[in-house]
């Protein structure tokens, strides 16, 4: 038997999961690592470079397991002073931005909070395939953000939803 993937999950007082992964993966030749992290920690266009660094290197096997729901205590602690419906705006445009450079030369965006004027990647960062996209949550937000932006949705264990948010 063997392990197909791995998910570093996003822990304030432990390892940075990027960094984590990019070990994790370098040490391994086929496994899967999804590593998760919320869009607080840096720019759209940082993460995204770091991550499609970490692609060229392992293969093309980073996935990113993107948090976008942190108890505020701790959210406050690594300097995320967001709340409610202003962390799914923040998220749509993180995974906007980091899609955009990823996948666009010359690439412009102007929202309420990311800007970016003529960025993109070139070679050798250019061309790679953009992480599978991990999401989570119930709430209306949550899924809409879901359907827009991820390759997986992820019920965490205890999740409360209903069938009839599925419809829409």
């Amino acid at each position: 038997a063997a392990f197909g993937g791995a998910l570093l999950p996003f822990d304030p007082q432990g390892e940075e999961s990027l960094v984590a992964a990019g070990s994790l993966l370098r040490q391994s030749r086929w496994l899967r690592v999804a590593a998760g992290f919320h869009p607080g920690i840096a720019t759209p266009v940082y993460a995204a470079k770091i991550s499609a660094s970490l692609q060229r290197f392992s293969g093309d096997r980073l996935d990113w397991r993107v948090v976008v729901d942190l108890d505020p205590e701790v959210a406050r602690a690594q300097g995320d002073f967001l709340e409610g419906a202003d962390r799914y705006a923040r998220a749509e445009e993180f995974l906007t931005v980091a899609r955009g450079v990823w996948t666009q030369e010359d690439y412009g965006y102007e929202g309420r909070f990311y800007q970016v004027l003529a960025g993109g990647f070139l070679s050798p960062l250019a061309g790679r395939p953009f992480p599978r996209v991990h999401l989570s949550g119930t709430s209306p937000q949550a899924l809409e953000l879901s359907a827009r932006h991820a390759d997986v949705h992820v019920f965490d264990p205890g999740d409360d939803f209903e069938a009839s948010s599925f419809g829409r």
